[in-house]
């Protein structure tokens, strides 16, 4: 009996038994009980503006510091910016301030990895390792254990050394490391590092988790500096399609981009032909936004559109611009004007020039020049107004009509030109030369030979001049007396 209607035998209160042995604090009644087994794995968490450039939001120019956290001491500055309206400046009084984020889809870092930021150290009057400016990166190997490694790239320190490496940390100076005023510009192929740590005992795959901007004052010091351009691009590589003399066709692929909203970015002056899901399906233009930030066209596709889809999954964005292989022709060498006929094996000068679909010129642009006839190709890059020549190309020794084709292949831009050419049959100058000289005696021998067939047609003359004092025969005339 529970004296104390409490559910419990109390001993100590001496609960009388009625039946059977009680056991001290045992529960008088049996609940009803139930049971809810599960098993979790692989759980991730993907931000809602998650992208195919793993660094979320590196130009700012969403007006704030959306996507970054622990954003103490830091703030969006309009000035000094390296592109676009805005920049991230970060000051450390006696302090130390870093903006960070992490990066929800955990690439693996192969060849096509990168990172790339722009830094401007406007303040730094400490001289102390405690005073620096640096971004680093986290990232795992691996391992079961995942275990956490470090890269640093430093822009400036009080000392001006940085540290030395460890068994888990890299550390780089940037270009121009120290220089105070002046924006700083870094770009790291990732896949550099992991020799690295591959020699310190971990192994890749590696995987790239965290993204930190750190500014860093000791007691009674001061460091300001600005960040801006900040970008993990993932690789995009597009298929090219070229036709002679109309519009260039690139083909993106967005594979297994996070669940819900994403975006895409392409250059800016190329134009959108259809973004297709995964499922084969191209968007309507109302599924997706684009907008031109930092020089590209970024394509969004919102978490109302994202979701309606299978993830992951592969998408396809194609876009097309302008050809831009703006003109080819080819002329005689040592002079300055175009032909399209030339001799057999004449030697020529080619020219290519190429443009961005706005008509500048495309600086360092892959050009390639060739007769799709034969094996002969010139290969190099266009000059500061575009142009690049092939000079004392010999042409093809087969009369008739051939193709001159050229195709150039810049980071945002490709094109494709081609041109006919007429190869005319050579001149043969030398039996043209013993043919002259041929005719030639061949004349003067029929004019001589037609001489001497006339002397003997007309024979002797029959009339001779008389000699003096003499009668011509048979004729009579006065005698001498």
């Amino acid at each position: 009996m529970d004296l104390k209607n409490e559910g419990i035998y109390d001993l100590a209160a001496n609960d009388p038994v009625i039946n059977g042995t009680a056991v001290a604090g045992s529960l008088l009644q049996y609940p009803i009980r139930r049971q809810t087994t599960a098993l979790f794995d692989q759980v991730e968490l993907y931000s809602p503006v998650g992208n195919l450039n793993w660094a979320h939001n590196g130009g700012f120019e969403t007006g704030d510091l959306t996507s970054w956290g622990n954003t103490a001491g830091f703030r969006l500055a309009p000035n000094p910016t390296h592109s676009g309206s805005y920049s991230a400046n970060g000051t450390a009084v006696g302090t130390t301030a870093a903006l960070a984020q992490s990066i929800d889809g955990r690439p693996s870092i192969d060849s096509s990895t990168s990172l790339a930021v722009s830094t401007y150290i406007g303040r730094m009057t400490g001289t102390s390792s405690s005073d620096k400016a640096d971004l680093w990166l986290g990232v795992v190997d691996n391992s079961p254990q995942a275990n956490p490694l470090s890269i640093y790239y430093y822009f400036g320190t009080g000392t001006g050394t940085i540290p030395s490496n460890t068994t888990d940390t890299i550390n780089h100076q940037a270009a121009k490391y120290g220089t105070l005023g002046q924006w700083l510009n870094l770009t790291r192929n990732l896949q550099a590092e992991t020799p690295y740590f591959d020699a310190t005992g971990h192994a890749g795959p590696y995987r790239v988790e965290a993204l930190v901007l750190e500014v860093s004052a000791h007691t009674g010091s001061t460091t300001t500096a600005y960040f801006d351009d900040i970008s993990i691009p993932a690789a995009a590589h597009p298929t090219y399609y070229a036709t002679d003399s109309l519009n260039s066709t690139y083909l993106y692929n967005a594979n297994k981009p996070p669940e819900g909203s994403f975006y895409f970015s392409v250059p800016e002056q190329q134009s959108i032909l259809n973004v297709t899901t995964p499922n084969g399906t191209p968007l309507q233009t109302s599924d997706y936004t684009t907008q031109l930030i930092q020089s590209s066209l970024q394509i969004t596709v919102p978490t109302t559109t994202g979701m309606k889809y299978s993830s992951p999954g592969n998408w396809r964005i194609y876009t097309t611009s302008k050809n831009a292989l703006a003109d080819l022709f080819a002329t005689l060498s040592g002079s300055t004007s175009s032909s399209s006929s030339f001799d057999a094996g004449s030697a020529v000068n080619i020219a290519s020039e190429s443009k961005d679909p706005s008509g500048n010129p495309l600086t360092g642009a892959n050009v390639t020049i060739f007769f799709p006839a034969s094996t002969q190709a010139f290969i190099g890059k266009t000059n500061s107004l575009g142009w690049y020549n092939a000079t004392n190309v010999v042409l093809p020794s087969t009369p008739g009509p051939t193709t001159l084709e050229a195709i150039t292949v810049s980071s945002s831009y490709i094109g494709l030109r081609t041109s006919q050419l007429t190869i005319n049959n050579p001149t043969p100058w030398a039996i043209i030369i013993y043919a002259s000289i041929a005719a030639a005696a061949l004349a003067i021998f029929s004019l001589l030979l037609l001489r001497s067939r006339r002397r003997k047609r007309t024979g002797p003359n029959p009339e001779r001049t008389p000699s003096l004092g003499k009668n011509p025969p048979g004729r009579k005339g006065p005698t001498k007396p």
